[in-house]
């Protein structure tokens, strides 16, 4: 389970460096 979560924040803190805000958005919507 940790490892998911690592995993994910790893997404996360990608998403919120390469990508806009406005893709945050729906990315976080889906979860």
């Amino acid at each position: 389970m940790q490892d998911y979560i690592i995993e994910m924040a790893q997404i996360i803190k990608n998403l919120t460096e390469g990508i806009g805000k406005e893709e945050l958005k729906i990315f976080t919507k889906v979860l």
